[in-house]
């Protein structure tokens, strides 16, 4: 009767075991570190040892010496579900949000909780987001304007960076006819006037004239000026 009585406590602690087999959650990657240009990031969780029913499990920001609003974008708190049958993992989207100001490494601390019945937290079941510090600055030119005479034969044009002096930047320039761009597309223009030569003008004045041609008035190129790293010495076109 005994021996009975253990053969049926087992088989039923063995059809429990498999009813609570949803899965264990837990972060894909504990710890991950990001600049500030990553922009939209996703922080992943992933689903192992399932039977693949339902399940859920709850996140929250328990810690941040980031400012949400100020520093990055995100639900602070919510629910990560999978379906019957699924197996993908699962993201926490956040956006990293860019500024000029130079700051320590702020971090953010997601936490997994309230897992739902018959699924486990494993042990990753904490990630902390870091946000680095280094700038790279803003990139423009020093003058919006520069006026040369058509007899000057070359003109020196500066790119300046500012507000911030850390990482090494690499920006591409192209010397091209005037045209209309989208602000996303360029960090500024630069318009040469033309001035008329003294012995044909006997006063200092500044004509507009026409566009530029290609060839004509000047000679189209493109190329790239690197900034080193700390250094904010303006660089030359």
């Amino acid at each position: 009767m005994k021996r009975f009585l253990f053969t049926l406590i087992f088989i039923f602690s063995g059809l429990e075991l498999f009813a609570q087999g949803t899965g264990t959650v837990e972060f894909v990657q504990p710890e991950i570190s990001v600049a500030e240009s990553a922009g939209d990031i996703s922080v992943s969780v992933v689903r192992t040892k399932s039977n693949l029913l339902a399940s859920s499990v709850e996140y929250i920001v328990t810690r941040s010496t980031a400012t949400l609003d100020q520093d990055y974008l995100m639900t602070t708190q919510g629910t990560l579900n999978w379906g019957e049958g699924d197996e993908s993992p699962k993201g926490i989207n956040l956006e990293i949000l860019d500024d000029a100001v130079e700051e320590a490494d702020e971090e953010i601390i997601i936490q997994l909780l309230n897992p739902s019945a018959g699924t486990y937290v494993g042990a990753a079941d904490t990630a902390r987001v870091i946000i680095s510090g280094d700038e790279s600055g803003q990139l423009g030119f020093a003058m919006e304007k520069y006026i040369t005479s058509e007899f000057d034969g070359s003109a020196r044009i500066l790119v300046n960076r500012r507000e911030g002096l850390l990482g090494a930047v690499l920006v591409d320039y192209e010397v091209r006819q005037l045209s209309e761009l989208d602000e996303g597309e360029h960090l500024g223009q630069v318009t040469h006037y033309r001035r008329l030569p003294e012995a044909f003008f006997n006063q200092r004045k500044v004509m507009p004239g026409i566009k530029a041609q290609p060839f004509r008035d000047f000679v189209p190129e493109s190329g790239t000026l690197y900034f080193w790293t700390t250094k904010a010495t303006p660089r030359l076109v």
